[in-house]
């Protein structure tokens, strides 16, 4: 999409940076697509812990740890290639903020992760993918589930739809269909 390692290369702070990638992001797929950050602002106000699933190079990670108050961060991803050109930004962020920050290599049907009230889902965009994925982390999660690209994956929504009807403790509150779409749950 665009060179990450020129980006991390040209920015000192995770500021500099997370504002570089959300104005690239925006110029590329267009000001709808970044509409899931508000919705991720607006989940995390209350929140103190939050877990990534798919970080990439880590915009939607600098939404949760610029513009909240998380105190706990998990982020994961089965290549942290794109993440890793500016990692020492995160960690220097929130090493002064005082967050917890871990973030890992791993697949995320198979790794084990913390409770947290926040969890963000952006990896594989298949049915199966986020069907398996829920059922292993689903129940980690005490506040809200967002999920990216749930109008252009495979049948996401149908994944979120079914994991809401066989698990009444969660309800939809969000069903964007703008651009790639989300869609967020809401436990309680």
């Amino acid at each position: 999409m665009f060179s990450d390692h020129t980006l991390a290369d040209r920015v000192n702070t995770l500021e500099e940076y997370y504002t570089e990638l959300f104005r690239l992001q925006t110029h590329h797929h267009g000001a709808d697509y970044m509409l899931v950050h508000d919705e991720l602002k607006r989940v995390l106000e209350e929140a103190t812990s939050y877990c990534e699933l798919g970080v990439n190079q880590g915009t939607t990670l600098g939404t949760a740890l610029l513009l909240s108050n998380i105190r706990v961060a998990r982020a994961y991803d089965i290549n942290l290639k794109p993440y890793d050109l500016a990692r020492h930004m995160f960690d220097e962020y929130a090493s002064k903020a005082g967050i917890d920050l871990r973030v890992f290599e791993a697949d995320t049907l198979t790794c084990s992760v913390d409770e947290v009230d926040v969890m963000y889902i952006d990896t594989k965009h298949y049915y199966d993918h986020l069907k398996k994925e829920l059922a292993r982390h689903g129940h980690k999660v005490q506040q809200y589930i967002v999920f990216h690209d749930t109008v252009t994956g495979k049948n996401l929504d149908r994944a979120v739809k079914e994991y809401v009807q066989h698990n009444n403790q969660w309800t939809i509150v969000t069903d964007c269909k703008t651009d790639v779409g989300f869609m967020t749950i809401q436990r309680g």
